[in-house]
């Protein structure tokens, strides 16, 4: 009897100790939602404007330093000549080089400097392509109207 007084005096110990514990509580859900974090992209340059500019007018950019010039004609056509101080600048590369230039570029306008882009002569469709192309990244650029022919016809240098 002794045995089950203490089995029984065991379990009522076991019940009570478990009576003290309520159940397991559920999740608020008042509790909020861990938050999503989205990032959102980088916002675009707004397109820069295209505009034409005289050989006159280029030619006093050029002689101040106010230029940063770029020689739209495939690489062997910049080797044989181009005007002073021009970077070679085809249409076939053009997007890669932009970027990989973007520094210098962002640093050029910030100075003050025009971006001007010539190619062969008027009828030359390179000079407009890479100017829609920096236009496109953000850039205003000018080209130079009658090209490279006219630079080299008015007797102006050339390297």
């Amino acid at each position: 009897m002794i045995r089950s007084s203490k089995f029984l005096f065991g379990g009522i110990i076991v019940l009570a100790l478990t009576a003290c514990v309520g159940p397991a509580e559920k999740p608020s859900s008042n509790t909020p939602a861990p938050k999503t974090v989205v990032s959102k992209p980088a916002p675009k340059k707004p397109h820069g404007k295209i505009s034409s500019i005289t050989l006159e007018d280029f030619f006093v950019l050029q002689q101040s330093d106010n230029a940063l010039i770029y020689d739209a004609r495939p690489v062997l056509y910049y080797r044989f000549g181009h005007i002073p101080g021009a970077i070679n600048l085809p249409k076939q590369n053009c997007d890669a080089l932009i970027a990989e230039w973007e520094p210098k570029i962002n640093a050029a306008i910030s100075s003050g400097k025009t971006l001007v882009v010539y190619c062969t002569n008027p009828t030359c469709p390179d000079a407009k392509s890479v100017a829609i192309r920096l236009a496109n990244a953000g850039y205003p650029v000018k080209v130079i109207s009658g090209g490279w022919e006219a630079w080299k016809e008015s007797g102006m240098p050339i390297e």
